[in-house]
């Protein structure tokens, strides 16, 4: 028996063995099937997870796997290689076959990327770190990076300063422990950590998340933490509270965000979140035969109801007889309720906290008689615009117990409300759609209605934006001379553009007043115009005293809408125009339309008054009168005008009619009106004497030559001078070859007396043919200033022989340092002649500094001086050669005197130096009449002659 059992027991283990081994054999042979292989590799330096090496999951398991960059290995994440690809650095693989995946770091990107820099470092006097820890990392454009501050032992976090090398910028984002960033340029990252501060722990209770999140923190001294809680829908934040229950704050609103600033604190806060929801308890208290109800039986009539956490609850207590009355609310109500909104039947309770809310009905001591008609009749019609019902209601006693009539504005109706009749409350409105009636004693109500009288008005939405409007859209009727009270309230992203008021037969109007009162009169239609896009648009004036429609301000306008600008001047000033933001004029009338296109701004610009100028030519001839303003009804008062007449080719120029100075010489062609106040001018004109033809020959058709007269013809009186001038174009290849016709002569300008009819040709042609000279006349030059005439500097070319009077006009208070080149020295700045005898060059030199030199000639007649008598203002320190030439032989020259009579030189040829020290030098060139001299009688006293 006992060698029997030990061979069992043998047997047994010898089975149990096998069924070990065929177990196993089940695993390996099966196991390929049941499970694939993720074999995970790295390439270069980095972190992978999982891990690198070979992992087994179940078939269908998705497998997150990451790659991060290891730090100072100047190696970033390039790729994912093997069964997966791309270059995300954290990718999905989904485990339906056997997969080898890659992951690749180096220090050079993949085709079309590009690595950024990280530098993470810290810095303070506290201990810390950061995860990832300090070092430098590359990563791939544009990924973003989450870096974590840890305060070691004894230190505290202080914030973060990022610095961007790239931008020469470094900024202090803020103090949370966590920060994130996008790689999308190089950046430096430094924690910094200090070794005071306090510790915070904070914590939540309910449904609801904090950040951040729930945890330690060590936060530096003087540096405040921002806590941040977002309740849960359906939840809010009760409180914050110190984890022991006691109450440190309490959300002021209800918000899905609120904000807990600890300032150098030490504690623990938790955020205690709550349901959003509280309940209401609705009681009804009858006293004798009252009987009445409470709106909506779906609270009243239940025990306890639940609603929102800040709803809006409204209750209506009805009496159910006339002789019943409403006594009151009692129970939990606000504090700041008052006893009228106690005695109010409708009552609305905002949620924040649980209420138990009693209605009390007592027998009625005081009644209500409310009744209608329509144009004097009981018309039914009417009872569904009357609130209540038109009937008998009972009330309490008491001046605060009352009752809300009102008159609708309905939609569609034929009848229109005019007032209210019977025993109102002293000072009502009986024109009031709405009216209270305190019920300290009986009253008898009448809302009278109109339909014979009643004007249709329609109200109607335009623009491609949203809004409401009160009254809504829709047809109504109103009774006269009633004033309709309009609003328009826009979508928050829409804005308002004004109101459109059309009556039958008259323009539109447009208002933009919002709210806006209307005086109805007549049928109207009314237009609230509402735009998708928003526009900033100012409204000012340069006067505070004008007065602006719309008033001035800033506004919230709808792009599309059109309004109306309105300017009155202030007494004493005058409206000028409109002008954009761009100071560009909109309108020159102050009532102006303008369509709203973007934001924009509108400015009054006021100035003084305008004159208007009328000007009328009369007379036997003709002609016209030029000015040189733009608009002759529109003259800045106290500005001045210049006129000038042109006479027709048969007429001449006679004189000017109006109201002038004493001083004006009405006889020139040119005035200058001074507009002291409107005024009316006539120009006259008689017929011609004679006429003067004028034409050109050998120009282009590109080429613009200087004539006066210009081409054409011209009347003239009898006996007049004409001066004609011709000049060739400068730079230009034409020369100037003299006039022909009447008179024949090379020189540009000449004299010509009308005694008859004449006609002149001003000759030009090329100047490169022979006989031609240039002239060259160089721009001024030193310190003074001044212009020549009658030509510019430039070149210009002549024929020979031709003589050119120059002369240069200084400006006041500068000085001539006389002609260069050809002319060098000659101080004749005022009608130089050059003789055009070969080309010639001379230019004006001028100072800001010298002496006026007066040249004067005792005796005309008998000699001449070079330069001739005259006045010249002349440059500092130039020195003048004057000549004196006898003319007549019965004459001599005596010399050069100062106006005293002291002689200064006997010469003829005498040089002065003009100095500015001396301001102002006149010297006399003197000739006598010839005197002979005594006879000279000779003696021989020797006996030769006697």
């Amino acid at each position: 028996m006992p060698k029997n059992r030990k061979y069992r027991i043998l047997s047994a283990c010898a089975g149990f063995v096998l069924f070990l081994g065929l177990l196993l054999f089940s695993v390996v042979l099966f196991a390929p099937e049941d499970y694939y292989e993720l074999q995970v590799d790295r390439e270069g330096e980095g972190f992978v997870f999982p891990d690198t090496g070979s992992l087994l999951f179940v078939p269908g398991t998705t497998v997150n796997l990451s790659a991060e960059p290891l730090a100072d290995t100047n190696q970033g994440f390039v790729c994912w290689s093997g069964d997966v690809g791309g270059t995300d650095d954290a990718v999905t693989v989904t485990m339906d076959r056997h997969k080898k995946v890659t992951a690749v770091f180096g220090e050079e990107p993949a085709a079309g990327q590009e690595f950024k820099t990280l530098t993470i470092a810290v810095s303070g006097a506290g201990r810390g770190t950061t995860q990832p820890g300090p070092g430098m990392y590359r990563h791939l454009s544009g990924k973003e990076v989450l870096v974590q501050a840890l305060p070691g032992e004894g230190g505290y976090f202080e914030g973060w300063q990022v610095i961007f090398p790239e931008r020469e910028l470094s900024v202090v984002p803020d103090s949370f422990h966590r920060y994130g960033l996008s790689m999308d340029e190089d950046v430096v990252l430094v924690a910094r950590f200090h070794s005071r501060g306090y510790d915070v722990a904070l914590e939540t209770e309910g449904s609801g998340i904090i950040v951040p999140g729930p945890g330690r923190y060590a936060v530096a001294e003087g540096i405040a933490m921002e806590v941040k809680a977002f309740p849960d829908p359906g939840h809010r934040l009760l409180h914050w509270d110190n984890g022991a229950g006691v109450v440190l704050q309490e959300p002021e609103d209800e918000l899905n965000v609120h904000v807990l600033k600890i300032e150098g604190a030490s504690g623990t806060y938790r955020a205690v979140f709550e349901k959003a929801e509280r309940r209401i308890r609705v009681h009804r208290v009858t006293h004798g035969d009252a009987k009445g109800r409470v709106i909506p039986e779906s609270i009243s009539e239940k025990a306890e109801h639940s609603v929102a956490y800040g709803q809006v609850v409204e209750l209506h207590a009805l009496p159910e007889n006339d002789r019943t009355a409403f006594a009151g609310w009692t129970g939990d109500l606000p504090e700041s309720f008052s006893n009228t909104q106690c005695l109010s039947p409708s009552l609305q309770l905002v949620m924040m906290e649980d209420r138990d809310i009693s209605a009390a009905f007592i027998e009625a001591e005081t009644a209500l008689n409310l009744e209608l008609s329509v144009d004097g009749r009981q018309d039914e019609r009417a009872a569904s615009l009357l609130t209540p019902a038109p009937g008998r209601y009972g009330f309490v006693r008491n001046e605060a117990a009352g009752m809300e009539v009102r008159a609708a504005l309905a939609q569609g109706q034929p009848l229109a409300f005019t007032r209210w009749e019977g025993d109102l409350p002293e000072g009502a409105d009986p024109e009031e759609y709405t009216l209270f009636l305190p019920m300290d004693r009986d009253r008898h109500v009448a809302a009278r209605f109109t339909e014979r009288e009643a004007l249709s008005m329609q109200v109607l939405h335009t623009g491609d934006g949203r809004g409401i409007t009160s009254p809504q859209p829709g047809r109504y009727t109103v009774s006269p001379g009633r004033v309709l009270v309009l609003e328009a309230i826009p979508h928050p992203e829409n804005a308002f553009g004004g109101w459109r008021m059309r009556h039958p037969g008259e323009p539109d109007r447009l208002i933009l007043d919002n709210p806006l009162q209307w005086p109805l009169h007549q049928a109207v239609e009314i237009e609230a115009f509402f735009g998708s896009t928003p526009c900033a648009v100012s409204i000012s004036a340069t006067d505070t005293k004008a007065e602006i429609r719309p008033p001035c301000g800033e506004y919230r306008l709808a792009k599309g809408a059109d309004i109306v600008l309105e300017a009155v001047p202030a007494a004493g000033t005058g409206f000028h125009h409109w002008e954009s933001s761009r100071s560009e004029i909109v309108s020159e009338t102050p009532l102006t339309r303008v369509k709203i296109t973007g934001d924009e701004g509108y400015r009054a610009v006021f100035g003084p008054p305008f004159c208007a100028l009328r000007l009328v030519t009369a007379g036997e001839g003709t002609g016209t009168v030029e000015a040189d303003v733009g608009r002759l009804d529109r003259i800045v008062e106290g500005a001045s005008v210049r006129l000038v007449a042109h006479a027709a080719p048969d007429a001449v120029f006679s004189h000017w009619e109006g109201n002038f100075p004493e001083e004006t010489n009405v006889t020139l062609p040119e005035i200058i009106v001074v507009m002291d106040a409107s005024k009316g001018v006539t120009a006259h004109f008689d017929r011609a004497d004679y006429q003067l033809t004028v034409t050109a020959a050998g120009l282009g058709n590109t080429e613009v030559a200087t004539l006066q007269p210009g081409v054409g013809v011209s009347g003239y009186r009898g006996g007049s001078r004409v001066r004609l001038a011709a000049f060739p174009p400068e730079g230009s290849a034409v020369a100037f070859l003299g006039w022909t016709g009447d008179i024949t002569s090379p020189n540009p300008e000449h004299s010509l007396v009308m005694d008859k009819s004449r006609q002149v040709t001003a000759v030009f042609g090329p100047a490169a043919r022979p006989g031609t000279a240039v002239l060259n006349l160089m721009p001024p030059v030193g310190t003074g200033r001044g212009r020549t005439h009658p030509l510019a500097p430039g070149k210009y070319s002549f024929v020979e022989g031709a003589e050119i009077l120059l002369s240069f006009h200084l400006a006041e208070e500068d000085y001539f340092g006389g002609w260069s080149q050809n002319y060098e020295g000659d101080i004749r700045y005022f009608s130089l002649p050059v003789r055009m005898d070969g080309d010639k060059t001379l230019g004006p030199h001028t100072a800001a500094a010298g002496s006026t030199l007066v040249l004067m000639l005792d005796t005309a007649e008998a000699g001449v001086t070079q330069p001739p008598p005259g006045v010249y203002r002349l440059a500092d320190g130039m020195k003048v050669t004057l000549n004196a030439i006898r003319t007549d032989d019965d004459y001599v020259f005596l010399g050069w005197h100062a106006p005293g009579g002291n002689l200064l030189s006997s010469r003829a040829r005498y040089t002065v130096t003009v100095s500015s020290a001396s301001p102002r030098t006149e010297l006399i060139a003197v000739f006598r009449p010839y005197a002979a001299p005594p006879e000279l009688v000779l003696c021989n006293y020797f006996g030769g002659i006697r």
